[in-house]
């Protein structure tokens, strides 16, 4: 055999095993300062760990020998050091498990550079002012908490993630994801005392997206969220106006506890399973002018609403397990109009408790059928500064009418209305939801409505010497 080749054998054959790369021990634990400077040695080559590392030790200060690592397969901790920054780990490419950083007191900066972590976590960390992963795209899963000095998080990067939860950091003031456009679990931002800005211009869909106790929060940038399956905000006390413009649907909504809201805006929302707004003692004006079909809508202990409009809605259906009835208006002291014009379905109400309440525009015919349907607590309608009888009375409708129709053609209509009749028709007068007479005529069966505009009318007609009057809904289209 020739000379050159048996030594070049024998020399692999007393090289250690981590030439390679790979570290086969399964697990990595380094409890001190000595044993991670004697990393290098100790694992000689070893840059790819298949397993768990665990750097745990209250008198590590540097992770300068762990500088050519480039991926742990299982899980990295890094917890209960003197560090005073993480960002020597500069070849870090990939960390397959839970990446946690957590209870270093004399941690103020954690810098990484790897773009492949699956789950980051950074808590309790009373010292720490920064974070910051630029090359992060995608993550399973982000829990910054408790970290009582943090100042900026930079996770510009960040695309797509499951679950991002932000919460009981002290000191921080704004969160911005510039480049995060979908999360398929959920975004939590809750606790955080001084928080006063919170974007994500990107987000266009996310599973959940929670906002709650964030005392100081008065901007909530979701200008592209198109898509949320739960959208909750609750109990920020200093948020003034709260723009949901840009959401179509939402299946659930609460939106409860927060005492200097003003306005909500929903201009282009068209579905949800639910809706619950409660306890906003600011609120004036609740206004969704585009759902046209949703579940039990609860608006609860507002104390200086004015007005809840709802002008397209036209169905309230149950929702599975959920105590309130489908429309449920209840405690709002300056309540003063409830304009739910299009409504034709909706099988419990609850409108009580309401001291200021003056024009209610929800077609007599459904309170006649809960008063008729003989299930008990199907309809509550008290405590108001009105009655059903007033309401129905207001709109030029008795109640007890919708027994003897006379028939209107074609309803709905553009043009023209007829009335079709045995008896002359003496006058006809038609009025709006609010009660206002927006036409009247004498002697016609056929009327011409299309000065009018589109919507939801009444229509009253007197035949018999005006003695007999029959009366029903018109639509306008």
């Amino acid at each position: 055999m020739n000379k050159s080749y048996l030594r070049k054998a024998l020399l692999l054959l007393t090289l250690p095993i981590y030439t390679f790369g790979q570290c086969n021990d399964p697990n990595i634990t380094l409890v001190n300062q000595a044993e991670v400077d004697s990393f290098s040695t100790d694992y000689s080559g070893c840059t790819e760990l298949v397993g768990n590392l665990t750097i745990n030790g209250s008198d590590i200060t540097s992770l300068e020998a762990l500088e050519n690592i480039t991926s742990v397969g299982g899980n990295l901790f890094i917890t209960n050091t003197s560090l005073t920054a993480i960002n020597q780990l500069i070849n870090l490419e990939t960390v397959s498990g839970y990446f946690k950083i957590t209870n270093n007191e004399q941690l103020t900066d954690i810098t990484l550079d790897s773009g492949n972590i699956n789950d980051l976590y950074v808590r309790l960390n009373t010292n720490l002012e920064n974070i910051k992963a630029n090359n992060l795209e995608t993550a399973n899963e982000i829990d910054i908490y408790g970290n009582a000095s943090l100042e900026t998080i930079n996770l510009f990067a960040l695309e797509t993630i499951h679950n991002l939860k932000i919460g009981n950091n002290d000191n921080l003031e704004t969160v911005t994801f510039f480049s995060l456009e979908s999360s398929d679990n959920f975004i939590q931002i809750y606790q955080n005392d001084v928080l006063t800005a919170a974007n994500f211009p990107s987000l266009t869909t996310a599973d959940n997206f929670n906002v709650y106790n964030n005392d100081e929060l008065i901007l909530l940038n979701i200008s592209s969220l198109e898509t949320v399956n739960d959208f909750s905000f609750d109990i920020n006390e200093s948020m003034l106006s709260l723009d949901l413009n840009s959401i179509t649907s939402s299946p659930v909504i609460t939106i409860e506890g927060n005492p200097s809201l003003v306005e909500i805006k929903g201009e282009n929302l068209t579905t949800f399973n639910r809706i619950a707004i409660e306890s906003n003692d600011e609120l004036k004006n609740i206004t969704f002018n585009n759902v046209t079909a949703t579940g039990p809508i609860k608006v609860e202990g507002n104390l200086k609403l004015e007005k809840i409009e709802f002008n397209a809605l036209t169905q309230i259906q149950e929702y599975p397990n959920y105590i309130p009835l489908d429309l449920h208006i209840k405690n709002n002291n300056n309540l003063k109009d409830i304009l739910f014009p299009s409504l034709n379905t909706v099988e419990k109400i609850r409108i009580e408790d309401n001291p200021s309440l003056t024009s209610c525009s929800i077609d007599c015919s459904i309170f006649e059928n809960l008063t008729d349907n003989g299930i008990e607590n199907d309809l509550f309608f008290q405590n108001n500064n009105i009655s059903i009888s007033d309401l129905c009375s207001q709109i030029g409708i008795d109640e007890q009418v919708f027994k003897n129709l006379t028939t209107v053609y074609p309803n709905p209509t553009t043009n023209f209305v007829r009335i079709k009749t045995n008896n002359n028709v003496d006058l006809v007068r038609i009025f709006d939801t609010h009660g206002k007479i927006v036409l009247e005529t004498e002697n016609q069966k056929k009327i011409d409505i299309r000065h009018l505009d589109e919507g939801i009318y009444f229509m009253k007609i007197y035949s018999e010497g005006r003695k007999k009057i029959d009366a029903c809904k018109l639509m306008l289209k």
